[in-house]
């Protein structure tokens, strides 16, 4: 009964383990453009209602369709 409680216990414990792990700040540099990948973009930046600042690059398509990409 003991090892049944500690299973639940530990499954339980698991998501959270995983969110503080993931949400410790790590930054990882991006090292490449996307003038290394042969594509024309612009640097843009937004300021949210809340003052935080949002970076990213504008890559133009070829139609009015787009891609969205969030990371992070």
């Amino acid at each position: 009964m003991k090892w049944v409680l500690a299973t639940l216990l530990m499954a339980a414990l698991y998501p959270v383990f995983v969110v503080y792990r993931q949400s410790l700040g790590h930054k990882t540099e991006i090292l490449k453009s996307p003038a290394e990948w042969g594509a024309a973009y612009e640097d843009i930046t937004y300021r949210t209602a809340d003052g935080l600042t949002l970076r990213g690059w504008w890559i133009p398509g070829r139609d009015e369709r787009a891609v969205l990409l969030l990371h992070g």
